[in-house]
């Protein structure tokens, strides 16, 4: 009975979050017209295109990925095990983008709801569990009053931001609703830490084996939580020898075990590092964490309840391993967070985990009690009401934030109506399809950069820019690419420098011919149009 009221709890939850989560969908979907339809994605466009261009490519039967948003020749090395999979499940079932997207969704959601209750039921129990459950989910800071304040005063300038509005790593309903895959990631964190504590308790090896197993899906499918893994689980490791309960061991047995079983990843990543084209596009990233303060804001409440009713570590020899990996996450995390790496905010994946739970552990623990022998005389407030109101405050602190990030979503896709990479007109849809039918796959097309992104996905072509980071030197290319739609730009041969380039195709439409009005069809052959787009064939 237990099971049974467990599964419609994460059942209803994850069908709940998918639905309220994909509102901003069903507005785009709502919108969409016969001529310009709704693209399938609200936010973070480029990277959603960039995994599905992988997927196109195990459509393809492919099993190494090259990087398909740049004409430079390179060998496929890249290995993505769960885009593979979801590459060959399109190409099996035949479904689209847009689809595919939400089947994935809502897939990940369920899984990750259902991960995320097991874990906090090693914390909490009864109302306490659900509580922190729903928390969790619907979990976001102060970012709404600042876009408030900014819209109605000048006391904030312009791009003073908090993470909770734009960062989906720093808040699960952000994440579930624009970006999945990172609770996806988050999912094999939770279960590689949960492996990992059961070999601590139980002195069990295979435990430690399925953890650096785990941690081997995570490095081939998102690798940058595998330093938040790693060092969490070290942490935690030392603190157990700490308490002299004669495991430490044990544990360091383990770390190594996980290490080594993680080994083939890291020297994988340090190969693709050595290859020039992945260490140029590599070295584009510039994912930098917001100070600690903004950080301490766009967590809110919770961040605060934690930090201030925090009592500091146990003493060792009571202290258990579960407690000791909150600890190890939630203090250790804000430090990885400032690692000089160029991947920084996403290290803040899954964080707000650790740091709810000890909120709610210092409500529990401290705040009721305090608020119980405060009134211990009569007349005595209800503690049950009491305790009602503060969580229902509390989850209205939270849930402001979600609410207004969807709401901005939806401003947003109303504004863009009509444009790429928001909207594609049937026209653009059109010629994407005479090139999946005609042209090979990997073959080069020149385009602008909207369109760019679209094409490696759509039609497995290879595209002269797109991507902003999967695209070597992408501004020099932005450059190159107004430069070739100058008109005045008489001393180019474009004949000779498209060649050089290796583009068999050109694409002009909408947003080539706003960077200029130069006309192909003086030097090459059109193989398609209609009122919108224009497609030439590089001879």
């Amino acid at each position: 009975m237990i099971i049974r009221k467990k599964g419609y709890v994460v059942v209803g939850s994850a069908l709940l979050f998918f639905l309220i989560s994909g509102i901003p969908y069903l507005y785009g979907w709502w919108i969409s017209t016969s001529d310009v339809h709704f693209s399938g994605f609200v936010h973070n466009h480029e990277d959603h295109l960039q995994y599905f261009s992988l997927a196109k490519q195990a459509e393809e039967g492919k099993v190494l990925f090259e990087d398909r948003f740049t004409t430079t020749p390179h060998a496929p090395r890249l290995i993505n095990w769960f885009w593979w999979g979801i590459g060959r499940i399109m190409a099996w079932t035949g479904w689209g983008l847009p689809f595919t997207h939400q089947f994935l969704r809502f897939f990940i959601i369920l899984l990750y709801v259902g991960t995320l209750y097991s874990f906090l039921a090693r914390f909490f129990s009864g109302p306490s569990l659900f509580v922190g459950f729903i928390l969790i989910l619907c979990g976001g800071g102060f970012g709404w009053i600042v876009r408030v304040l900014q819209k109605i005063s000048s006391i904030l300038p312009p791009d003073f931001d908090l993470p909770d509005v734009w960062l989906p790593e720093s808040q699960a309903f952000l994440s579930m609703m624009i970006t999945p895959t990172y609770c996806l990631a988050v999912t094999l964190m939770l279960w590689i830490f949960i492996s990992f504590l059961k070999g601590l308790k139980e002195g069990a090896f295979r435990y430690f084996g399925l953890c650096g197993l785990i941690n081997l899906l995570l490095l081939f499918f998102h690798p940058f939580e595998w330093g938040v893994v790693f060092s969490v689980c070290l942490l935690t490791g030392c603190f157990q020898v700490l308490s002299f309960e004669g495991k430490g061991s044990a544990a360091f047995k383990g770390l190594l075990m996980v290490l080594f079983i993680s080994l083939p990843g890291l020297l994988y990543y340090v190969f693709l590092n050595r290859l020039p084209l992945w260490k140029d596009v590599l070295g584009q990233m510039a994912l930098t964490s917001p100070d600690p303060i903004k950080i301490a804001l766009g967590f809110g409440i919770p961040f605060f309840l934690a930090l201030f009713t925090f009592r500091g570590l146990p003493p060792m020899n009571q202290a258990k391993p579960d407690q000791l990996l909150i600890y190890s996450w939630a203090v250790g995390g804000f430090f990885l967070l400032y690692l000089p790496v160029n991947f920084q905010f996403h290290l803040i994946n899954g964080w707000q985990i650790p740091i709810y739970i000890l909120a709610l552990q210092g409500i529990e623990e401290r705040i009721m009690p305090y608020w119980e022998n405060r009134f211990s005389g009569s007349p005595r407030p209800n503690y049950i009401t009491v305790r009602r109101v503060f969580y229902g405050l509390l989850f209205l602190s939270v849930a402001i934030s979600p609410l207004y990030v969807m709401q901005a979503k939806i401003k947003n896709i109303r504004n863009h109506f009509d444009q790429l990479p928001y909207f594609i007109h049937q026209q653009e849809v059109e010629a994407m399809n005479w090139l999946r039918n005609n042209s090979r796959p990997g073959e080069s097309v020149f385009s602008g950069d909207q369109i760019g992104n679209l094409l490696p996905a759509y039609t497995g072509n290879r595209v002269f820019t797109g991507h902003y980071c999967l695209t070597p030197d992408y501004q020099d290319k932005l450059k190159a690419v107004k430069d070739f739609w100058d008109q005045n730009n008489v001393s180019l041969n474009r004949v000779e420098w498209l060649k050089k380039q290796g583009i068999k195709y050109i694409c002009q439409g909408a947003e080539e011919r706003a960077l200029g009005g130069y006309d192909p069809s003086a030097e090459f052959s059109k193989v398609f149009s209609n009122k919108r787009t224009v497609l030439y064939r590089v001879e």
